[in-house]
């Protein structure tokens, strides 16, 4: 209760230098702000980047069976469809034909399929010029030479599907294509790997994209710290300004027999009340400027604050707080003995 009534009192001081206080506490909420806004906002991008591509190129979950009821058992109230893939030539451009039943849908993908539900493409690949593509493909030990009708185009976020893929029922699928049950809202393998049963995520079916994506989070992270250690250092000064302004407290607290870490605990509360201030301060600021962004941003999904990362920062900045005042007041007790 002494300790508190002191830090209370150490945190009063005089107006002028409660000001500069505020306006060091205002200053360091708004250089954290920005980078717990920026970091919020990279990572919605990269969410936003994966999310395209679920139900377009790849899946969530994809089993390697082509025993479908098994997976809808396992997955009740999922959507699940039977899919096959390989790559063939339409009208002499290689792209990958997507064999699917007619339980697929996604939310990423937009088909628009004629009565007789056969090849359907992206306008963008091949253009709406003819009704009817030449298909080579392979079907066993043999070659396929098909001409098939166009019956509708599709449309999908990603471009990169665009021009890749085009879409046939599963009744086309040759034999010897591998069929696979796609799982489109569930990234949960539990039910999959208790029974042993073989699957694959989108992460293995896209693993060069994965790994930039890694890559691209680590590069976020290293230098969105590098940003956040360079504010640090800048308010470390803070500490040594309070401590030197502090200094008579200092030492009428150790004239009237208060040991080291009584005095220590004191100082530590009492700017501990700022950081946290600022801390608070930043989480409110970031908020304001994330509702703002969501004005400029294309995003399907607006930026939420990414919290797991604040509580990282908070919690490195506040033990290096802890750590510099006690470095501080160790190396500047031998001048207070001094005075006194």
């Amino acid at each position: 209760m002494i300790i508190t009534y002191l830090s209370k009192r150490m945190i009063k001081g005089k107006k002028r230098g409660m000001r500069r206080w505020f306006s060091r506490t205002l200053l360091l909420s708004l250089s954290l702000a920005v980078v717990f806004s920026i970091m919020s906002i990279l990572i919605s991008m990269q969410e936003e980047r994966v999310s395209v591509l679920m139900g377009s190129s790849c899946y969530p979950l994809s089993v390697r069976t082509d025993d479908l009821k098994l997976v809808q058992s396992l997955y009740p109230g999922k959507k699940v469809f039977l899919y096959g893939e390989e790559v063939a030539l339409i009208d002499g451009k290689a792209m990958v034909i997507r064999y699917a039943d007619d339980a697929f849908s996604s939310d990423n993908l937009m088909l628009f399929s004629g009565d007789d539900s056969a090849l359907v493409v992206s306008p963008y690949s091949l253009g709406r010029s003819s009704d009817e593509v030449n298909l080579l493909r392979m079907a066993g030990h043999r070659i396929d030479n098909l001409n098939v009708q166009k019956s509708g185009y599709f449309f999908s976020q990603n471009h990169d599907v665009e021009e890749r893929y085009a879409f046939l029922p599963l009744s086309y699928c040759p034999e010897g294509i591998a069929l696979n049950v796609a799982i489109l809202d569930s990234y949960d393998a539990g039910p999959l790997e208790e029974r042993n049963i073989d699957y694959f995520t989108w992460k293995d079916s896209e693993i060069d994209l994965y790994s930039a994506l890694v890559l691209e989070r680590f590069l976020i992270f290293f230098i969105l710290f590098f940003l956040f250690f360079v504010i640090y250092l800048s308010s470390r000064n803070s500490v040594r300004s309070f401590v030197f302004e502090k200094r008579k407290e200092r030492l009428s607290l150790s004239v009237m027999g208060m040991g080291r870490k009584g005095i220590e605990l004191t100082y530590l509360l009492s700017f501990l009340f700022y950081d946290i201030l600022a801390l608070l301060f930043s989480i409110v600021i970031s908020i304001m400027l994330l509702s703002f962004s969501r004005s400029f941003l294309f995003l399907s999904n607006p930026p939420d604050l990414s919290i797991p990362f604040i509580v990282i920062l908070s919690l490195f900045f506040l033990l290096m707080r802890v750590f510099d005042i006690h470095q501080i007041l160790k190396k500047t007790e031998v001048d207070v003995r001094h005075a006194n």
